[in-house]
């Protein structure tokens, strides 16, 4: 007749507390260690932005000239005009261009004095009021963008003299010594929705289609994947 030996208790509670140790040290790292979603909405948010401006600004389907404050036909567009063509780009899962919003402040952002950070912080507070009540796209991926206000020439000075376009040698110094001044218009998105948990990304947006990451934005480019904290 043949015996067979069985595990003893104390055999294993040793077993056990040896898989308990092991999973104790393994299961945080593994976790740490998987991507973060909202790091990985957000980088591929940031890169359609760019990626769509600078489609809108070299194409004459949209604007002429490369300039965001004038239609293809050299006519002013109207407010709803930038959201419509973005959207047209864009992989959509819902338009609304009808809203409109207008904050104190937010129609554009004056950057002559360069960009600070007071300037990157005001794209930041700018969408995070303007998230309230505004025109959205909200793209396949349930990222929703939106403007903190919508003019019908994105910017416009005292005396009537545009600066979210490019400007008459005649009307305004050229700050940053390319043709083009320093008024940026504030766009936005939210990678979690309208008044979710995480803030909306601010963004400066000028006439020829240079892009100016806010200070969250900014941050959030120097973050990694699997940054999880």
């Amino acid at each position: 007749m043949r015996f067979y030996r069985a595990f003893t208790l104390a055999e294993l509670m040793i077993v056990l507390s040896v898989i308990g140790v092991l999973a104790a040290v393994l299961l945080p790292a593994a976790r740490n260690g998987m991507p973060n979603e909202d790091v990985m909405k957000f980088q591929k948010a940031n890169s359609t932005l760019t990626t769509t401006v600078r489609e809108l600004v070299n194409t004459d389907k949209y604007y002429h000239d490369g300039d965001l404050g004038t239609r293809f036909d050299k006519t002013a567009p109207n407010s709803a005009y930038f959201c419509n063509t973005f959207a047209d780009i864009v992989t959509t899962k819902s338009v609304d261009c009808s809203g409109s919003y207008s904050a104190s402040g937010c129609t554009y952002v004056n950057a002559s004095s360069g960009l600070t950070s007071t300037v990157k912080d005001k794209f930041d507070s700018c969408c995070a009021t303007a998230q309230a009540n505004t025109a959205r796209v909200v793209s396949s991926d349930n990222v929703t963008w939106f403007e903190a206000s919508q003019t019908t020439t994105f910017a416009s000075v005292s005396g009537g003299k545009r600066i979210f376009a490019p400007p008459k040698a005649e009307d305004v110094q050229f700050k940053d010594g390319n043709g083009f001044d320093s008024a940026y218009k504030v766009y936005c998105f939210d990678i979690d929705g309208i008044s979710s948990g995480e803030a909306p990304f601010g963004y400066g947006i000028r006439a020829d289609g240079r892009v100016v990451h806010g200070t969250r934005a900014e941050a959030w480019t120097n973050r990694s994947i699997q940054d999880n904290d």
